[in-house]
């Protein structure tokens, strides 16, 4: 049995603030186009480094099956809430809440994809990461009984289908173009675990771990720079493809020597963040919504301009830890009751074996 690695705890729980900064309103600052660059592809570059392929035997399906568990069963769950949460918001505020909005959002929930449409409506729309990780595994899975060359054929054809419907502005349900495109991703993950990359760093002094971490700071920024506008896996918007892989892979090398630093660092808070990622990823931009009215109370009683000092980075980073600090308890409890909704179908993810990213 494997002993859990601390170090991607904690490059979880980085990458899930990440994406509440991002998804608080920093996608039009700068260093939110930094965190766009690669917070979504380090989840998919650590979910490559930490899977198991299925026994070259006939358990692919038993291997499909719980999967559907523990992303698909939970992207229901989440996404029925979010469509009674945002109908109960909309009764509380003026909005919309008719039998128009229920067909629409469930529709939403039924096509998958992380955002709205001209017939559906998706009311959570980081929901999208669930049905794309579950392709990305499944089709991972798949393909662990062939050779190299077969896989990066694969990638290689998913990408043109990204090129073409980009192209075209179609799409495919259930968000399995975000998958054709995050799979590279996947597989860098994986080629870092079989190969030791990460273990050359982690073994080898904090010098080489500073040189690599200001070599790939390096390669992230000039990969943003030179990359004009943001990139999303969600909708596919990628600008420039390799720059987008260039970035994503940097940045996520960048995180990923700030947590091999903090590796000697055990925190039952970090621990349970990296286990409740799925929860915070489906829950926190109704905490985003919690936030932003009460800054809005604040900023209120300070008079004009009063928003001002919320719409910042220091901000973003008070939200994203007080949502993740807010999430802890129940995420706490549903280690113990309720492991379906941390993506565990049925496991108990104390303690020592694997740690693994939702699903």
């Amino acid at each position: 049995m494997k002993v859990r690695e601390n170090w991607i705890d904690w490059a979880k729980s980085i990458g899930i603030m990440l994406v509440i900064m991002g998804h608080y309103g920093m996608g039009d600052k700068i260093y939110g186009t930094f965190i766009y660059a690669f917070h979504m592809p380090l989840f998919f570059i650590v979910s490559g480094y930490l899977f198991t392929p299925p026994p070259q035997d006939n358990s692919y399906k038993q291997f499909v099956l719980k999967n559907v568990r523990s992303l698909i069963v939970p992207y229901f769950i989440f996404g029925i809430f979010s469509v009674l949460a945002s109908a109960a918001l909309n009764f509380f505020s003026g909005g919309d809440y008719s039998v128009s909005f229920f067909m629409k959002s469930f529709a939403g929930l039924v096509l998958g994809v992380g955002y709205d449409t001209e017939y559906t409506v998706m009311n959570n729309m980081p929901l999208w990461f669930l049905p794309a990780m579950f392709f990305v595994r499944v089709i991972s899975g798949f393909l662990s009984r062939y050779k190299s060359r077969v896989k990066i054929a694969v990638c290689a054809a998913g990408l043109i289908i990204v090129v073409l419907l980009h192209r075209y502005g179609l799409f495919l349900p259930f968000s399995a173009g975000s998958a054709l495109l995050a799979l590279p991703f996947f597989y860098a993950g994986a080629v870092a675990k079989r190969y030791g990359l990460l273990e050359n760093f982690r073994n080898g002094g904090m010098l080489r771990l500073v040189a690599l971490f200001a070599v790939s700071a390096f390669v992230l920024y000039l990969s943003v720079y030179f990359n004009t506008g943001i990139t999303d896996i969600n909708s596919c918007k990628y600008n420039n493809m390799l720059l987008m892989f260039t970035g994503g892979i940097s940045g996520t090398s960048a995180v990923f020597c700030v947590c091999i630093a903090f590796d000697g660092i055990r925190s039952k808070f970090i621990t349970a963040v990296s286990d409740g990622t799925l929860m915070i990823m489906s829950l926190h931009v109704y905490g985003i919504t919690v936030v932003w009215n009460f800054y809005k109370m604040i900023a209120g009683i300070a008079g004009p301009g009063g928003m001002d000092a919320f719409v910042s980075l220091p901000a973003a980073v008070v939200t994203a830890m007080m949502i993740t600090a807010g999430l802890y308890y129940p995420i706490v409890f549903c280690r113990k009751r309720l492991p379906l909704l941390l993506g565990k179908a049925g496991k108990k993810p104390v303690g020592k074996g694997k740690t693994s990213l939702p699903g």
